[in-house]
């Protein structure tokens, strides 16, 4: 009896632990998506708000200006190998460009060790070296962007190539919410504060390193002018592909942009 209470007592202190555990996660989570519903609150609540509110209105601009202020590659600087930032609540996230960094590490390994056909997928970031075992060039498709949070549907829109490049793919279609008015964003334009609006709806980007799209396609996706991207690949020091998905009244639109 004494030994089945020592177990149900230390299996309690596990759960109360695992339960703080949690509890931690969810504090985290609660800061990290503070800012990205207080700007649904003023993406769907305040413009539905009376004249009477309008000071409520101006004071969640007024937080988002104050946000955006510390907001941007400009507020950092990388002097004698070390990183300073001009303004202490300036914070990295890596997130964008993560799994395609993971690729490159993977890659490099199988490098060294002599692999010279292979590829890599992490997340649909991919990196690919030779041929496949059919003897030709890897073909990858790119999903056709559906409107889909369920991450069910893998249809594809187009099939490309890949020989000793790597490939990235951002788009708008799976991480979204519906308000009354339209679709919103989780990418989020660092310039204002909002999310971002406009008819870009994936951007896929060959690079030499997988990083090096992952981090592109992302910023193509907040940019979403196609002329712009044009201008941005042709001014790159990297040798870029990049193939988008635009909504065009409602039908999807291929543009290929390269040097």
């Amino acid at each position: 009896m004494n030994l089945l209470k020592k177990k149900l007592t230390d299996g309690n202190k596990n759960i109360v632990k695992m339960m703080i555990n949690l509890l931690g996660l969810l504090i985290e989570a609660l800061k990290q998506n503070f800012k990205q519903w207080s700007k649904e609150i003023a993406i769907n609540l305040i413009p539905n708000l009376s004249d009477k509110n309008q000071i409520f209105r101006n004071e969640i601009q007024l937080c988002l200006d104050k946000w955006v202020e510390f907001v941007g590659f400009d507020k950092i600087s990388l002097r004698g190998g070390r990183l300073y930032k001009a303004d202490s609540r300036t914070k990295l996230d890596a997130s964008a460009v993560a799994k395609g960094y993971a690729c490159d590490v993977m890659a490099a390994f199988l490098d060294g060790e002599g692999v010279t056909d292979y590829l890599i997928d992490i997340g649909g970031e991919m990196v690919a070296r030779g041929i496949n075992y059919g003897g030709v060039p890897w073909r990858v498709g790119v999903v056709s962007p559906v409107e889909d949070t369920t991450q069910v549907s893998n249809d594809v829109e187009f099939i490309l190539p890949l020989k000793d490049c790597a490939i990235a793919t951002s788009g708008n279609y799976r991480q979204y919410y519906i308000t009354k008015e339209r679709k919103v964003s989780h990418t989020i334009d660092p310039v204002t504060g909002y999310p971002v609006n406009h008819k870009l709806l994936s951007a896929s980007v060959l690079a030499p390193k997988c990083a090096i799209a992952d981090a592109y396609a992302t910023a193509f996706m907040v940019i979403g002018d196609t002329a712009r991207i044009k201008n941005i690949i042709k001014a790159s020091k990297y040798d870029l592909e990049a193939y988008l998905i635009v909504d065009s009244a409602g039908v999807h639109k291929q543009i290929r942009i390269g040097k």
